[in-house]
């Protein structure tokens, strides 16, 4: 895992490009997942499907596989660790699949649980945007994200961009009333985005309480739980800032001791979850811990929370939306810390052998 021939030095770095091209980078997905017949045609005679990943690759595996169960409701459908699914090998019977999740097709895990796949008799999928790449060979199918040039090791529309050729291809399988909803939504969701992106500025302003705080700790519920994993994940790789991404509920039941006053949560709180984000806004508070809230609703009343509006109303494809202005918060709070974001932490030697020892 040599570094790069073609590093940047300077705003803007290889994640900020690749951040702010995402709106048409979706675009592309979406048309190319509706455009998959062969693997259209799998998913129609699936039952059970297991969509695996590792790292920001897991999360996107999570997120499209919360969108598939809106999609069909007759679907199994099972986000997976890569290596829990080699290593736990499930029982597997006709009607099954697996979608292996790898950016750049290089994955280890992801390439062995391909393999797992065949050896267990199911028809695999490799979901990644070089097809060229190992796990593209590995697999019986291919889909194309669309995007196979992302040059930041900070994946951020490599995440985005699964998401949306997976849902376009499991729209195609079904025409239900529910389904014609989602793909309005699935169609206006390149606006939103860019509606997303031009938060920059407001995110800036939070830049200093971000990167002056002791631990962050993302908070969400449902689909916003992996939104708030994404999110610390970006901080950590980026930035280096210890980051949480914390259920909501959980985060009420016996974490609120770990909070101090130079701690920060940032919560990601469409509407805000029938007032249940007010109720830890609320408790934050009482503890003396400052609260970021994210939402598409209007801000209520919530102590001294600060709030960031995101462009709305949010439905079944808000994970898409809702991690744009947190990816440009993690860009920003890696320049105020004077890092090259694209490197997750590789520019200094240890890390890189760190991460050449088991990749």
């Amino acid at each position: 895992m040599p570094l790069p021939d073609n590093i940047r030095h300077a705003h803007p770095y290889f994640m900020y490009d690749e951040i702010r091209l995402q709106p048409e980078a979706v675009t592309r997905a979406i048309e190319g997942g509706a455009a998959s017949q062969e693997v259209t045609a799998l998913l129609r005679r699936s039952s059970r499907i297991f969509i695996v990943g590792n790292g920001t690759s897991f999360h996107a595996a999570e997120a499209a596989a919360q969108v598939m169960r809106q999609v069909s409701p007759e679907w199994n459908v099972r986000a997976v660790q890569a290596y829990e699914f080699v290593h736990e090998r499930p029982v597997c019977r006709p009607g099954d699949v697996l979608f292996a999740v790898s950016h750049a097709g290089e994955s280890r895990m992801a390439i062995e649980a391909v393999d797992a796949g065949r050896r267990l008799g199911i028809p695999t999928v490799a979901v990644t945007g070089f097809v060229d790449a190992p796990v593209g060979r590995a697999a019986d199918l291919v889909l194309a994200t669309g995007y196979g040039a992302e040059l930041s090791w900070a994946h951020t529309v490599s995440y985005t961009t699964v998401i949306a050729a997976l849902a376009a291809a499991a729209l195609q399988t079904v025409t239900t009333q529910t389904a014609r909803r989602l793909e309005e939504e699935l169609d206006g969701l390149p606006d939103l985005m860019r509606a997303a992106l031009d938060l920059e500025a407001a995110v800036v302003h939070l830049v200093p309480t971000v990167s002056g705080a002791r631990s962050v700790w993302f908070v969400g519920a449902g689909a916003d739980e992996v939104t708030a994993r994404e999110a610390a994940l970006k901080l950590i790789e980026t930035s280096r800032q210890v980051a949480v991404g914390m259920e909501l509920e959980q985060m009420l039941h016996g974490y609120l001791p770990a909070l101090q006053g130079e701690d920060l949560i940032w919560e990601i709180a469409p509407r805000p979850h029938g007032g249940r984000g007010l109720d830890l806004a609320r408790a934050a508070e009482i503890v003396g811990t400052p609260v970021v809230m994210q939402t598409d609703g209007d801000a209520a009343s919530a102590g001294h929370a600060s709030w960031l509006r995101v462009p709305g109303p949010l439905g079944a494809f808000a994970a898409l939306v809702q991690i744009v202005p947190l990816q440009l918060l993690s860009y920003r709070v890696a320049l105020a810390r004077s890092l090259n974001p694209d490197l997750i932490g590789r520019g200094e030697p240890r890390y890189l052998r760190a991460a050449e020892s088991y990749t």
